[in-house]
């Protein structure tokens, strides 16, 4: 076309205009607005012979109609450009008119589109131009995609690529076979052949990088499909990387900004992480105004409803307004996708018919995967409906994705099959069903390298567990149930996180730029840009901790009843399980039995009530009558606690229990609970990792902590008061420690001897995110060390003492999943921690952990240590202070015959 445009300018008047014509051009994808004033100077300055200028003015606005959403009014002038250039225009640019033309056509439905096509090829073949032939054979391929017709257009890229889809053949340039290299790669996406679709877009990418250069417009575009791809093959890390990289090289321009933000929401979801898919999708609609392109403005819409609906908030005004947009653009497959938001907002046959109808369009639209999802939603409305007919026929459909697909499109497949099977009263194959989607899930959790990341996921089995629960209740099956907790509970500490060699540069960033933000000599300017570096810093810290993948996909097994009951020996296991909203507890001290203790709020309100009462008796300069008011209420509040968790399980005189709480119950100080005075109280975030050093011969062989033996680091943070004398009392306890004094307590320090430690004890305040529990962080002399830095330790300490206000709480997640510092020391190989789970006066820690330190050093197991020093305190000191540090402390410890063979406390 250019050549056509060239020869016009040396044949014929108007040449002053061509320059303006083909720069208005190559303007459109940039900013359509500025495109458009400049096609209309050329056209008001053309005169009637400038057919090729005419025409191309006339596309070239057409195109930027279309970007800003004014369809009719493109296909206006679309016609307008075809009519013009069929007068007598040059071949190439009567191909580029034809070619806009069917799009057009075929985005309003017209019935001409591929009419005009095949118009389009003649001309180009005829203009001997290599670009529009490309071009309309592309073109071709769109409309057979928008069309559901996914394997005729991969056909129609594979004859283009391999030169049969002209006569003589039409041999690409490397220009050329960048872009028809990229349509296919998200054809082969389309129908998900993910494999093959990355490495068409990885030849694409080389390509387009060495002859356009790595930051072309169409180069990042191709790489942002490439990290879409990634996403809807359920490769997570891989496309966090992605859409990582792209962060960094993307140029600001809206539309550009915008499409990575829709991305990237997609992949939050997928995730799991839909506080950031809010916040993302929320900066998504601030940059779509009126001047973007129709379709990212529906995708924007329509991410922030998926967004909003995932969060529990109202998303149907958003959806529908997503589903007008997709429409007005042509989109049907879209737009049935929004539908699916708006169909869930209805209900009983209405719903059920609306659910279908997406279904059908999504499955015209080639988007199988996502009809997937909403045979599922079809499927569990029939069911609902008591309709048999059409619940089957939905059952037969989803099943045909249990095998194939992402591990989320697998995992709903099998739900759908463990719903109906259940509701046909086939109790087995709903149990086999269940099994299968978990072990999706399982092997999809294996290959996860963040912690983040597999605490999340696990959220997708909630469904599947919730099935097999209600199975196994409905049962009177206890060990079943404990054993279908145990299949999605605390995957995060099974596994060992695997961190990127380059996180380390960006932890000592947020290290330098939060200490900076507590310099009160800072100057004003650095203040003000605290929030803004901080916020940037910690999006890279978590983008890069995200994109590490496992080296192992192995899938851990939970214990058989005859390997948790040898060993427990004489102790007792109680899992506390929530289903349909109440607590549900497994006991496990010979047969195991059920016991139901009630709805879930009562015991959580009971704890929130315990801590504001222990804050008050805390509290300095409280005065004797007002200490002795909170003192009762904490009181009262861990009796209720007792009535309401220990005395309903019938374990009165038990000596050693393992409790296995739900992570809202992880924060209830045991201990402390009266009905377990004589009881040493062993906490795990599952059975499965209590169990694991009797199944696992490498912690098997790890023999118990000899005083002589041992390395022990003892350091403590800034701020802190009492941290020197509690230092000093625990270091006289183990005179080989190394102990860091909170002015040498800096975080390179504290990382280098923690790594490889028998035990820790770490005196600092504590700060949980529960935004992002993995920047959580302990405070020492350089500032933060995060659970990030934690996790780069190539051993952690065996045991380990978090002495500080609440270093025990932890962030709750789906699945009973917690994150936080004792999911990263449990998850890192840590066997023993002892922290507090109320708040606690700094001062008076200080004899309870001497107390506690004289018990370890003797070879006490931590969970005993605690309950004798605790019993020896409360023995000695009466007072207000003492009574809040006997309550705060819990000790959660892995399977040990110390801990379950101790004897009660003494005293």
């Amino acid at each position: 076309m250019a050549d056509d445009l060239n020869r016009s300018a040396d044949e014929g008047p108007g040449q002053a205009n061509i320059a303006d014509a083909r720069r208005a051009y190559d303007l459109r994808s940039r900013d359509p607005v500025a495109a458009l004033e400049l096609t209309a100077a050329v056209l008001a300055r053309a005169g009637r012979g400038d057919l090729d200028v005419i025409a191309l003015a006339h596309r070239t606005a057409a195109l930027c109609l279309l970007d800003t959403g004014e369809i009719a009014a493109a296909r206006t002038r679309a016609r307008r450009a075809v009519t013009v250039a069929r007068r007598g225009a040059a071949p190439g640019v009567l191909a580029g008119c034809l070619t806009t033309g069917a799009a057009l056509e075929f985005i309003l439905g017209g019935s001409s589109a591929f009419t005009l096509l095949d118009e389009a090829t003649a001309a180009a073949h005829l203009a001997g131009d290599a670009i529009v032939l490309v071009d309309a054979r592309c073109q071709r391929a769109w409309m057979l995609q928008r069309g559901g017709r996914w394997r005729e257009a991969l056909a129609t890229l594979d004859d283009l690529l391999a030169g049969t889809s002209s006569d003589p053949p039409l041999l690409l340039d490397d220009l050329l076979r960048f872009p028809v290299l990229g349509d296919r790669a998200c054809v082969l996406a389309e129908l998900s052949r993910f494999s093959e679709a990355l490495a068409c877009f990885d030849a694409a990418l080389e390509l387009g990088a060495r002859v356009m250069g790595p930051d072309a417009a169409d180069v990042i575009e191709t790489a942002r499909n490439r990290a879409v791809c990634l996403t809807r093959a359920g490769r997570i890390p891989a496309a966090m990387a992605a859409f990582g990289d792209l962060d960094d090289r993307l140029a600001e321009t809206p539309a550009q900004r915008l499409r990575l933000l829709v991305g990237q929401a997609d992949l939050l979801l997928d995730a799991g992480l839909r506080a950031e898919a809010l916040e993302v999708t929320e900066a998504a609609l601030a940059i779509a105004g009126p001047g973007t392109p129709p379709m990212l403005r529906a995708e924007a819409a329509h991410q922030r409803a998926v967004a909003l609906a995932a969060a529990g908030e109202p998303a149907g005004e958003l959806a529908r307004a997503a589903v007008r947009r997709f429409r007005r653009c042509g989109m049907t497959g879209r737009a049935a996708l929004a539908g699916l938001l708006v169909a869930r907002s209805s209900s009983g046959r209405r719903r059920l018919a609306a659910m279908e109808r997406c279904t059908t369009a999504l499955q015209a639209a080639g988007l199988n995967g996502y009809a997937a999802e909403a045979r599922l939603d079809a499927l569990t409305t029939a069911i609902a409906l008591g309709d048999g007919e059409r619940a089957a026929a939905h059952r037969e459909q989803l099943a045909a994705w249990r095998d194939r697909g992402p591990a989320l499109t697998r995992i709903r497949a099998w739900l759908g099959e463990a719903r109906f099977a259940a509701w046909v009263g086939d109790a087995e194959a709903s149990r086999a069903a269940v099994h299968a989607g978990l072990l999706v899930l399982d092997q999809h959790r294996s290959v996860l390298g963040a912690t983040e990341l597999r605490v999340h996921a696990t959220g997708l089995g909630e469904e599947l567990t919730d099935l097999a629960s209600g199975l196994a209740i409905d049962a009177g099956d206890a060990w079943r149930l404990l054993r279908t907790s145990e299949r999605w509970r605390a995957g995060a500490v099974l596994r060992r996180p695997q961190v990127a060699d380059d996180l380390a540069e960006a932890l000592a960033d947020l290290r330098g730029v939060l200490a900076q933000a507590d310099d009160p000599e800072a100057p004003p300017e650095v203040l003000a840009a605290f929030d803004a570096d901080r916020a940037a810093i910690e999006r890279r810290v978590r983008t890069l901790a995200r994109r590490s993948e496992s080296a192992s996909a192995s899938v851990v097994r939970p214990p058989r009843l005859a390997e948790l009951r040898d060993a427990l020996g004489d102790s007792a296991l109680v899992e506390i399980i929530v289903h349909r909203g109440r607590n549900l507890a497994v006991v496990v001290d010979g047969r195991p039995r059920m016991v139901d203790l009630g709805p879930v709020e009562p015991p959580e309100q009971t704890r929130r009530e315990l801590v504001f009462a222990l804050r008050r008796m805390a509290r300095s300069g409280i005065g004797a009558a007002a200490a002795a008011a909170a003192r009762d209420s904490a009181q009262r509040s861990l009796e209720r606690l007792s009535e309401l968790l220990v005395e309903p399980l019938g374990l009165s005189g038990r000596g050693a229990l393992v409790v296995v709480p739900t992570a809202a119950l992880h924060a209830v100080p045991w201990p402390a609970l009266p009905a377990l005075a004589q009881t040493v109280v062993t906490l795990a975030p599952s059975a499965t990792w209590w169990a694991r050093p009797s199944l696992d011969p490498v912690l098997q062989s790890s023999p118990p902590l000899e005083p002589a033996a041992t390395r022990i680091v003892l350091a403590a943070g800034p701020r802190l008061t009492g941290a020197i004398e509690e230092l000093d009392r625990v270091s006289a306890r183990h005179p080989s420690a190394d102990v860091l004094h909170p002015a040498h307590a800096s975080g390179d320090t504290l990382r280098r001897l923690l790594d490889g430690a028998d035990l820790a004890h770490l005196a600092c305040h504590g700060h949980l995110r529960a935004d992002h529990p993995q920047l959580s962080s302990l405070e020492f002399a350089d500032g933060p060390v995060t659970v990030y830095d934690l996790e780069r330790l190539h051993r952690a300490p065996r045991q380990v003492v978090l002495s500080a206000c609440e270093s025990g709480v932890s962030a709750a997640r789906p699945g009973e999943e917690l994150l936080g510092y004792l999911t990263a020391l449990l998850s890192l190989g840590t066997r023993e921690v002892v922290a507090s789970v109320v708040p606690v006066p700094d001062l008076a820690t200080v004899e309870l952990m001497d107390r506690f330190h004289g018990e370890v050093s003797a070879g006490t197991a931590f969970p005993a240590a605690l309950h004798r020093a605790r019993a020896s305190l409360l023995d000695t000191d009466s007072g207000a202070a003492a009574f809040v540090v006997a309550t705060a402390f819990v000790a959660v410890a892995q399977c040990d015959e110390r801990t379950v063979a101790e004897p009660p406390a003494t005293g």
